[in-house]
């Protein structure tokens, strides 16, 4: 085609339309407040269900008139409040304050939610930091891998997608910068995941941290 002077028709697929050009020296700030701020419940919940383990404070919890439900919601409750004032923190003494903030705060809130709940069952079957923070470390590495699609977009295979923090990742940058965010699936996927790390908290933390006590 091109030797004889012809054009080949290439098809473009835009991906967001409404997407704004992101400052290159804020580029970043979506994913330092989602591996940053919203990990603070993995890292100190499952920090302190260790220390409650080698301090002999957990035999209290197991005779205590509470369940693991109780014990969970509790942890989640509090770093989910930390972890969103965390956010806010860092976002408005970089980005500013011309943010979606509604959009903001919850994915903040609920997004330590689910990261803090992963943590506790997580940690539940550990008995000292060493092990735990190794394995810890492999396993918030497979967490940001969707920084690959974050800054290539073009290269978003199915399974990324299935990454509790992809979804998160790319609806901040949406809520940040300006741009559309898929509603459907960031919705789906944080309820999924919040149902899934939920039960399994329930399951773990009632198995190897609770043991014994009353539901």
């Amino acid at each position: 085609e091109l030797m004889n002077g012809g054009l080949t028709p290439v098809e473009t697929v835009s991906l967001d339309v409404q997407a704004k050009e992101i400052p290159f020296n804020l580029r970043l700030t979506p994913t330092f407040i989602c591996f940053e701020a919203l990990m603070v419940g993995f890292i100190l919940g499952g920090a302190l269900m260790l220390a409650e383990k080698q301090d002999g404070t957990v035999r209290a919890l197991r005779v205590a008139p509470f369940g693991a439900a109780k014990y969970i919601l509790a942890k989640t409750l509090l770093f989910s409040l930390i972890g969103t004032v965390y956010a806010s923190l860092i976002c408005l003494l970089t980005v500013g304050t011309s943010i979606h903030w509604g959009s903001f705060l919850l994915l903040s809130f609920f997004g330590t939610a689910v990261f803090t709940m992963i943590g506790l069952a997580y940690t539940s079957p550990f008995r000292d930091m060493s092990g735990w923070f190794f394995s810890m470390v492999v396993l918030l590495s497979a967490n940001m891998l969707p920084v690959i699609s974050y800054s290539s977009p073009a290269f978003t295979p199915f399974w990324m997608r299935l990454i509790p923090s992809y979804p998160i990742l790319m609806a901040y940058r949406a809520a940040m910068f300006g741009g559309s965010i898929e509603l459907g699936y960031t919705i789906v996927a944080i309820v999924v995941w919040g149902a899934v790390s939920y039960l399994l908290a329930r399951i773990f933390v009632a198995k190897n941290h609770l043991k014994g006590a009353r539901a």
